[in-house]
């Protein structure tokens, strides 16, 4: 599996291509279509990513509160 920061470089890429697309009015809508499919599979693919960034153990890393030295 790709690392978050490359799906979020391909999200950023594709979401500055639809945007172009939006304003390039002599471009058809099928080609549209492609884009906007392209930046939802971005989209989903970035958010799997971070969610299971999120929930994978960090062993050797220190929580935000270990680091500040604040233990409750």
């Amino acid at each position: 599996m790709r690392s978050v920061a490359e799906y979020q470089s391909k999200y950023d890429e594709i979401s500055e291509i639809r945007r172009a697309a939006k304003k390039y009015f002599s471009m058809s809508n099928a080609k549209k279509r492609k884009i906007s499919e392209q930046f939802k599979a971005a989209h989903e693919d970035l958010r799997a990513a971070s969610k299971a960034d999120m929930t994978s153990p960090r062993g050797d890393q220190q929580t935000s509160n270990e680091a500040s030295g604040s233990n409750s």
